[in-house]
Parts: structure tokens; sequence; C-alpha cells
């Protein structure tokens, strides 16, 4: 299905210029906004983001293209402007699209954000950004989707529908192990953390709860740690993995040893199924001490600089940059992250 995409945001610049929070890097981010319609109808409000030199756009034709896909807060995807510059100093484009229900002012229409949290609708919105952005830019290559906790699980379901994607990046998303499986191993380690379950029994009868409270059930509208239940019924028991493994594309899966949100056995999980199945597209980064926020718990430091880095390189492993110019940018992501020197980490940074 063809969608037409209608500009429908000027002065983006300020705003974006403002909420990047990278002047340290010298790196000032600008873009677009349109509206983008889903095979529903309902209007999407997408934005396209670039670095810019003055007035000018830096990159004058984008070198490729990252798709952001954010988790499950109800926020405006800007928020993680700052987090994407590096992304489009490397010349990329970077394209996202907001949830159902954030609104202009980045307030949340809770009943639209409820009605719409399911899985399949954040896959289908997500393809309908990506439809739009490659129609109007024919050939471009790499079409890289990043996701990050819950968006990682969209990503995957993007990909696995989406032949024109050519690298797959997970943060803090486990990924091995269904959501389900993930609570229950929460539970056996964590007694106690989730309100009104104290047993094994208690779990069980709220997964009944949720695969019985699916749409048109009036009970679908009930909440459970924040979420409605017709969206935990699409998370909660298909676990990735299944359609990780029918991709062949590269894949880079990034995840805290010490996240309390998504257990690192089931990051761990996906990688011993891809060397079981004999893949080798999966490169897995684990960072001892850190959480699902990407912070070093012990130093409170947050090492977010450490996912740039190993990204870069994953990306000029592949061919996707330059040598040099990943060099380049790793240098000038230490040079701006002196709080980083002697922490322990994955690998040699």
């Amino acid at each position: 299905m063809q969608r037409r995409s209608a500009v429908w945001l000027s002065g983006l610049f300020a705003l974006l210029t403002m909420q990047c929070g990278c002047a340290p890097r010298g790196i000032s981010i600008a873009g677009h906004g349109r509206t983008v319609h889903a095979d529903d109808g309902f209007a999407l409000r997408a934005y396209t983001l670039y670095q810019v030199v003055g007035d000018s756009r830096a990159h004058p034709t984008p070198s490729g293209v990252l798709f952001y896909i954010q988790g499950s807060d109800d926020r405006s995807v800007l928020g993680a402007t700052g987090e994407l510059a590096g992304a489009a100093a490397m010349g990329l484009d970077v394209a996202c699209v907001e949830r159902r229900g954030v609104l202009n002012d980045g307030q949340v229409d809770r009943t639209v954000a409820k009605r719409f949290a399911t899985k399949g609708t954040r896959i289908a919105d997500h393809l309908a950004l990506i439809d739009d952005y490659l129609g109007e830019h024919p050939g471009i290559e790499p079409v890289i989707v990043m996701g990050t906790s819950e968006g990682a699980d969209i990503a995957t379901g993007v990909a696995a529908r989406e032949q024109r994607i050519t690298h797959l990046i997970l943060l803090g998303s486990g990924g091995g192990w269904s959501q389900a499986d993930e609570f229950r191993h929460m539970l056996r380690t964590r007694p106690g953390s989730m309100p009104g379950v104290s047993s094994a029994e208690d779990l069980e009868a709220k997964f009944d709860e949720i695969r019985g409270a699916v749409d048109p059930d009036p009970r679908a509208d009930e909440e459970w740690f924040g979420h409605p239940y017709r969206r935990w019924a699409t998370y909660l028991f298909d676990p990735p993995v299944n359609e990780l493994l029918t991709l062949d594309i590269p894949i880079l899966l990034i995840h805290g040893e010490a996240d309390q949100s998504v257990p690192v056995g089931s990051a761990r999980a996906l990688r011993d199924a891809f060397a079981a199945a004999g893949k080798d597209n999966l490169r897995y980064h684990e960072y001892p001490g850190v959480d699902h926020t990407f912070l070093h718990v012990e130093s409170g430091t947050h090492v977010r600089a450490w996912v740039e880095i190993d990204c870069v390189r994953w990306l000029a492993a592949h061919e996707v940059l330059d040598e040099a110019r990943a060099v380049r940018f790793i240098s000038r992501v230490r040079a701006n992250h002196p709080e980083l020197d002697g922490l322990a980490g994955s690998g040699a940074r």
C-alpha cells in the first residue's frame, strides 16, 4: 500500500537542537516532521532527523537510514534525540514515529494509548514508517533498525516482515525467553518484586486472566504493571527467538548483566539458540554490572557511550562504515566521556 506523507511541522530545527543534549560533541540535530497513515487510517506523527552545520545538512545525501523504535514508555520519541546524535553524525538519516496517544505537546492521551498498545499495532505502524521513507528514498542502504527494550520486540517483528532491512540492533531486550518466562524467572530470583503476585500459582493465574481478556472482552482494559491486558496478551507468550532465528541479516544484541527489568539469562539464551542452530549472524555484547538503562550500578555512571562504540565497531566490521571513519568516531566518543576510563566493561574499549 502506498502511503503519502505530508510535512506538518515547521520549526523543528530549534526544538531538536534544544532537546538533543549533544552540544559537548559539537553535533546539532535538525529534521522535519510529517504525517504517515497506518493501514487502519490512523494518522501517525513521524520524524526524520539528521545532522546540520549552520542552516544546512551536514550530509546532503544520507549514507543510509536508521529506524529507531523506543521502548514501552508512553512519552515522545524525541526524548531519545540526544542518544541518536551519533547515528546522524555518521551521515545516517534517523527515522522514527510516535507511539499512538502521544500528543503534540508530549502529553499522553491514555485512552488512545491503551487502545492501541498491542504489539501488532506497533509493528504495523513502524512498517508504515519504513514503507513511507523507503518509498521516498528508493535503493538507500544500509537500512538499519534499532529497538530498545520493548522496542526490540517490535524491531524483531518488523525485520521478520520487511525484507529491505539490512541490519538489526537490539538493546536491553533479552529475546531468548518469552516475557512470561522472564517474569517466572524474576519471581524465583526476586520474590516480592511483583505487586499482587506472591507465588508461582498467583503468576500463572494472572497469565490465564490475560490470555482470556482480549478484545472484545471488557477486561482487556484492566491493567497490570501499568499496561492493559490487551497489550500483555500480545507480548507475554511468544519468544522473539522464534522470529530472530529466521533472519540471516547481521544482528547486534547488547545487554546489561545487572538488568533487573529483562533478565540477562534471556539474552544469553538467545545467544545460545543461535549457536545451537549453527547461525553466526548474531553478535552479543554483555556489560558487567550494567542495568536496563545502561547505568553502571556500582559507579552510578551511564555507559551509553559503550553502546555507541560497540555499534560503530559492529557497523565497521560489516563495512557499513569505513575503518578510518569508525576510528575517528570512537576516538571522539572516548574523548567526550573520560568518566568511562578504567570502568570494567565488555571487551576492550
